[in-house]
């Protein structure tokens, strides 16, 4: 049978008002806006890399990558032309590889209790209360980023990535960078701001706009 635009949501909210007789310590809900509202609310928001931010970055990677074949080409050495095709059957996995990696575990998660960071390695967790401001911070070869700086440390760092630091200059000061600080604008472009991730950060934590243009 057929089902008319808005039977959807009576019978969602016919379902909540059943559901009050069996819970009778659970106030009946009446008020059409909050139904509404449990109906579409999402509790957590994930937002992933932006396409823009992924496909620079990807072809910034082939390029690099290309150098070693493209030498093999131009070159007169015989074996390098012979393991060429295996060489770029290797890339084009690696690329492959690289792509799923900063798409599925590079992405920022919104919630009513908070924001996280999450990162190839590590991740930063803070709630809302616990943002300071907007700020730019220099973040090494990714230059002036800008993003939330908190109030509280909230890193929690891979135990294999912490062990590299140690070894690793770069890698020490770039967790040191990380420790207060959730990057937007190397995620989500400059704009960030006019997209979903921006919205829903001023939803959660209107007072870090204040005073910004």
């Amino acid at each position: 049978m057929a089902v008319r635009p808005g039977d959807e949501n009576e019978n969602w909210k016919s379902f909540l008002n059943r559901w009050h007789i069996t819970n009778r310590s659970v106030p009946k809900i009446r008020d059409p806006i909050i139904l509404e509202t449990m109906m579409t609310e999402k509790p957590t928001q994930t937002f992933h890399i932006h396409p823009r931010i992924l496909i620079s970055r990807m072809t910034l990677i082939a390029g690099v990558m290309a150098v070693v074949p493209v030498i093999a080409l131009i070159s007169r050495d015989e074996s390098m032309q012979k393991g060429l095709p295996i060489l770029l059957v290797i890339e084009g996995l690696t690329l492959l590889l690289v792509f799923w990696l900063m798409f599925s575990y590079i992405y920022v998660a919104v919630s009513p209790e908070g924001i996280r960071y999450r990162s190839l390695g590590y991740q930063i967790a803070s709630k809302w209360e616990d943002i300071a401001a907007i700020d730019m911070r220099w973040m090494g070869s990714e230059g002036q980023v800008e993003g939330l700086t908190l109030r509280k440390e909230g890193t929690h760092v891979n135990p294999v990535l912490r062990a590299g630091s140690f070894i690793s200059p770069e890698s020490r000061i770039a967790l040191g960078q990380a420790r207060d600080f959730i990057p937007l604008s190397i995620l989500f472009t400059q704009e960030w701001r006019d997209t979903e991730i921006g919205a829903a950060i001023r939803r959660y934590a209107p007072h870090v706009f204040k005073n910004q243009n």
